[in-house]
């Protein structure tokens, strides 16, 4: 199990190219980017990405919860992204990025489908119980909303780890 440290992200980002576009470039070219130096650019790419989200939004509520949300977040997206890659590696580790995001699409449109499901009963009871959908200060919301995201978060990680061990492992098996 991978843990999230600075240590552990500090000796990912050692290997990597920040500002030298045209070496990074000359690299790619010569094929000198293993799929786990790859790896690492997407990793922090994702992690600066979904702390963006948070950062950016002038909306956001200024809370603990608001704190908590971006640390499970980012914990979440590291343990889940370098979980499903290790798998993947563990198989035949083949094609990983190809199968990273032709999966997350569909399982995240998956996912948007069954939370139109659930969202319409969540939002009658937040109706039913006087408060209004988008309200910002509230404890309750700010609280329901955290689990709620939080649990799609692990749900799509969860689906995305067995779908890529059921491929790599099939073409390992069967390769």
């Amino acid at each position: 199990m991978s843990t999230l440290s600075a240590t552990n992200l500090m000796r990912r980002a050692n290997n990597m190219i920040f500002f030298k576009l045209k070496a990074l470039e000359k690299k790619l070219i010569e094929g000198n980017v293993s799929d786990k130096h790859a790896f690492n650019y997407f990793l922090i790419l994702s992690l600066i990405s979904s702390l963006s989200i948070y950062l950016l939004n002038e909306d956001a509520p200024n809370s603990q919860v608001l704190f908590f949300n971006i640390l499970f977040t980012l914990a979440l997206t590291y343990v889940g992204l370098t979980q499903c890659f290790k798998v993947n590696a563990t198989g035949d580790h083949k094609e990983f990025y190809k199968r990273l995001f032709s999966l997350s699409f569909v399982i995240l449109v998956r996912i948007f489908c069954w939370c139109l499901l659930l969202l319409i009963p969540y939002w009658l009871i937040l109706i039913r119980l006087g408060l209004e959908l988008g309200t910002k200060g509230s404890l309750f919301i700010e609280i329901a909303d955290f689990i709620f995201d939080k649990i799609l978060q692990i749900l799509f990680y969860i689906l995305l780890y067995k779908s890529l061990k059921k491929i790599s492992t099939h073409h390992t098996v069967n390769g």
